[in-house]
């Protein structure tokens, strides 16, 4: 159980700075599978510690204020943290300087080897963005 889940806190204003989150795509990835569901936890915020390797996927436009479970996934790629920080839905990520989604989640059934990082945005593999290893990354 969320200790916050008790008061009327909105995330959005919880929150009045974060710095940007860094990395670099570390694996590419080029498929999607339209019956994949991921349940998201209740948290808006996760940290994401240099190092860190998390798992970004599209899923489409949601609804993040009311769903706790999504269905759909394309698969964009396994980002390296260089620069940690706090990830909060809502965050916009970017490749290359190109914003390929925004944050609506997170997803733990990987954990303790990765999280999913689930996104709303244009569904398009990673390979079909042109993404290539080493590529930058930005959440913010």
């Amino acid at each position: 159980m969320d200790p916050y889940d008790k008061y009327d806190l909105e995330h959005e204003e919880m929150y009045s700075k974060t710095s940007i989150i860094e990395g670099e795509i570390s694996a590419v990835m080029d498929f999607e599978l339209l019956d994949r569901s991921f349940e998201l936890i209740s948290s808006p915020t996760r940290v994401f510690r240099t190092h860190d390797i998390h798992e970004f996927i599209i899923v489409g436009d949601v609804d993040s204020d009311t769903s706790q479970s999504v269905t759909g996934a394309t698969y964009v790629g396994f980002v390296e943290i260089t620069s940690g920080g706090l990830a909060v839905v809502g965050n916009s990520v970017l490749v290359n300087g190109e914003v390929i989604g925004e944050i609506v989640g997170f997803d733990r059934t990987h954990c303790p080897n990765h999280l999913n990082v689930v996104c709303s945005g244009e569904r398009i593999t990673g390979d079909g963005r042109g993404i290539c290893c080493g590529d930058s990354v930005q959440i913010c």
